[in-house]
């Protein structure tokens, strides 16, 4: 994990920028990496970035599903789970992207070990989402005003609730949407791609178990998203060498879109 951010002598709020969990979706690595090298390369040179860094620490995880992400590189390109063994049964993995407890086991989520969206046996039951929930509840690190979780791919801007087709309570879905859409109008003035927005279950599908949905119904984060980058699935996960600079360039900026838009709506848009 990466933190970014000017030293204080009081708490700061945090930003955390998760990508990998789903280990043949490389794109969300080379936006995470591109996101941390552009905020310090940007350190001094632009005001924003300056104040966002002042204001707020930005944890960056690259690599969420190492061990995943590693076997698409030596074996199998598109694995998707992680590589923890499953008892009575030689399938391997658990999708981490259904493996937290809120909701766990619900609709969109796979009882069976073979199945690409396998919840495992408990939730958290994997390291992986075990430590990165750990950490998100710390007491020291509850004070957190976004989390973005990078996938591919769709081109979606999602919020909660993804384990039901509805919407977040009215108050919320106000705020979310409304970000979600200025998030999208970012990335339309950087390239020209058109992302849909809208909250999960409702434009993608049912899926219980998902980091956002624990992240805003038990941490309370509001400002929680899904993030489906490029393509609309010519190239799907085999996202060609030539898309990965435009890509990250837009989300980066849709990233800073949002970031500025907390910052100067502080406490709350």
């Amino acid at each position: 994990m990466v933190t970014i951010g000017f030293p204080s002598n009081k708490s700061k709020d945090s930003f955390w920028i998760n990508s990998e969990v789903h280990a043949r979706e490389w794109i969300s690595t080379a936006v995470a990496l591109y996101l941390a090298n552009q905020i310090v390369s940007e350190v001094g040179v632009d005001p924003v970035v300056d104040e966002l860094l002042r204001v707020y620490d930005w944890y960056v995880m690259p690599v969420l599903n190492p061990d995943g992400y590693v076997y698409t590189w030596t074996t199998d390109r598109l694995w998707r789970k992680t590589r923890s063994m499953n008892m009575g049964t030689t399938c391997v993995g658990v999708d981490g992207n259904r493996n937290y407890g809120y909701k766990w086991g619900g609709e969109g989520a796979s009882s069976d070990p073979c199945s690409n969206e396998y919840m495992g046996p408990f939730a958290f039951s994997e390291p992986e989402i075990h430590a990165l929930a750990t950490f998100l509840s710390r007491t020291s690190n509850t004070n957190f005003r976004l989390f973005l979780d990078l996938h591919s791919y769709s081109q979606l801007w999602l919020y909660p609730w993804s384990y039901v087709a509805e919407n977040t309570p009215e108050d919320d879905y106000e705020q979310q949407n409304q970000m979600a859409k200025l998030a999208v109008q970012a990335i339309v003035e950087t390239h020209g791609q058109t992302y849909t927005y809208g909250n999960s279950g409702g434009v993608m599908y049912p899926a219980s178990g998902m980091s956002i949905d624990w992240v805003y119904g038990v941490l309370g984060v509001v400002h929680s998203y899904t993030v489906e980058l490029r393509d609309l699935g010519e190239y799907g996960f085999l996202l060609p060498e030539y898309e990965i600079t435009p890509t990250c360039e837009e989300a980066y900026a849709a990233i800073k879109r949002v970031g500025q838009t907390l910052l100067n709506d502080k406490p709350g848009i």
